[in-house]
């Protein structure tokens, strides 16, 4: 109900009435309203409300929350700049086959940026991602396995 709000389907859309229905919903709602915080719809744009939405949500096992959550961190949004956390968030992630998350994480393994380079965990998390069809995944994979086959075996 409160995606109908926030999108305007179906009725004016009405970014507060979907604030108070995030504001009782639980993970979810939790995630879309951080969201609606970190991009100032509805709210007033406000990186800590956020970032304490997100992490309640990724305390509970949300992978959404984590992904989120661990983006703000990598970018410095309204924190400062962590990329161990944004790593540890995005593993958390990933493990849950957040795809997304998946794709992110083997970009910084295969680029050795924030973490060693790992072709081959690489290729494992893509390998999961493309499998669950995410074309990026797939792209990546064919990239990579043409340029480092030993890492795709």
């Amino acid at each position: 109900m409160q995606e109908v709000y926030c999108d305007g389907e179906g009725v004016k859309q009405n970014y507060q009435k979907a604030t108070e229905l995030y504001t009782l919903a639980k993970n979810e709602g939790l995630v879309n309203l951080a969201l609606m915080y970190n991009n100032g719809q509805g709210v007033k744009q406000n990186y800590q409300k956020a970032i304490e939405l997100y992490t309640l949500a990724a305390n509970q096992g949300d992978s959404q929350a984590q992904y989120n959550l661990a983006l703000m961190y990598a970018n410095g949004d309204g924190v400062k700049q962590n990329y161990p956390k944004a790593i540890e968030l995005l593993t958390l992630a990933a493990n849950q086959g957040h795809l997304g998350a998946q794709v992110k994480l083997g970009l910084k393994y295969v680029q050795g940026e924030w973490v060693k380079q790992d072709k081959v965990k690489a290729y494992q998390l893509w390998l999961k991602a493309a499998q669950n069809g995410d074309l990026d995944a797939q792209n990546n994979l064919d990239i990579l396995c043409k340029e480092s086959p030993w890492a795709c075996k």
